[in-house]
């Protein structure tokens, strides 16, 4: 199994393509089992509150994912996702 940064490495190099679909991407995850759905939800959400610490290194190219991710910071930390 690949550690986590190698799997970031991935995840980033797929982000880097300019034929890499937000939307197409999320129709896929959709048809996805449901447990990995949760799990990429929780993916999701960590990577929000990271953004929204005060430690996270940001400058005007991801400035906005600070600010999006301090303005919904309270309902993240509120939100339980269960695993079932």
């Amino acid at each position: 199994m690949k550690n986590e940064n190698e799997n970031a490495k991935t995840i980033s190099s797929m982000l880097n393509s300019f034929s890499f679909s937000y939307k197409g991407f999320c129709n896929s995850m959709e048809r996805e089992h449901k447990t990995l759905q949760q799990n990429f939800t929780r993916l999701c959400v960590e990577w929000l509150l990271t953004c929204a610490s005060d430690n996270y290194n940001y400058d005007g190219r991801n400035e906005a994912s600070h600010i999006l991710g301090k303005k919904i910071e309270n309902v993240l930390n509120e939100t339980a996702i269960p695993f079932i």
